[in-house]
């Protein structure tokens, strides 16, 4: 994942709410096929406004939706 891509990533993160940060994710997944869950676990995690489950959850549902 190159920088400028984790950039666009992030801003769509922190412009959402968490529930729809599921469609941020999802479209990354979407792009990026072979990035695993703890990866965009951590991601989701720099928000900083939500738990580690919170967001295992919505990388999850994001990944049933593509996958």
């Amino acid at each position: 994942m190159m920088a400028s891509e984790s950039k666009g990533l992030g801003n769509c993160l922190q412009s959402v709410g968490i529930v729809c940060s599921v469609l941020c994710v999802e479209g990354f997944v979407n792009e990026y096929p072979d990035v695993k869950i703890d990866q965009l676990v951590n991601v989701l995690l720099t928000r900083g406004d939500v738990s580690r489950g919170e967001a295992r959850q919505v990388c999850t549902c994001a990944l049933l939706i593509y996958r």
